[in-house]
């Protein structure tokens, strides 16, 4: 009786990960020591997000998107990217495994699946550097079409409005 309550609590808690930001998706890139051998926990780098907003316009549902943010490394050390933690089960962040020298380039990158998800969608990415400050936030929005004979409300279109008419129809 007792494994059967804790398989229905487990199914309950992986179904409703997505819908409560307190289930976050962490990737670690691994051990950051192994990966960044001459990188000492006391090196500080300076990092310069290239676009921290995305807008993925509209996809449909059940289809996965990936969303990169690029960054450079404009201090003097390498720069780590420790770990990278999203809102939700239905990001899986993939983030930079090796050390970016100095002048050079990284990126991090998620994969978002919209199944389940119709409307809007907002999700953030929190990426932990060896910088200061240690942490970052990533966003990015994407509107997700619901399947065809979906219960999920969709925007309708709306009709142009004439100049000299705005406010009011006839």
């Amino acid at each position: 009786m007792k494994i059967l309550y804790v398989a229905i609590l487990a199914a309950t808690v992986g179904l409703t990960a997505c819908n409560s930001g307190e289930n976050a998706n962490t990737s670690n890139t691994g051990n950051t020591t192994a990966n960044a051998a001459n990188v000492s926990e006391n090196d500080i780098s300076k990092i310069e997000w290239i676009e921290t907003e995305k807008d993925l316009g509209t996809i449909a549902e059940g289809q996965k998107s990936e969303v990169v943010f690029r960054f450079k490394n404009v201090g003097d050390k390498p720069l780590v990217v420790k770990n990278v933690v999203a809102q939700c089960g239905c990001t899986a962040p993939e983030p930079s495994k090796e050390p970016v020298m100095p002048g050079k380039e990284g990126s991090v990158k998620a994969v978002f699946d919209s199944q389940g998800r119709a409307g809007e969608n907002s999700k953030q990415l929190t990426v932990h550097t060896n910088t200061d400050p240690e942490s970052s936030i990533l966003t990015f929005k994407v509107y997700v079409a619901g399947k065809a004979g979906s219960t999920t409300p969709q925007p309708q279109p709306q009709p142009p409005v004439e100049p000299g008419h705005e406010g009011h129809n006839h």
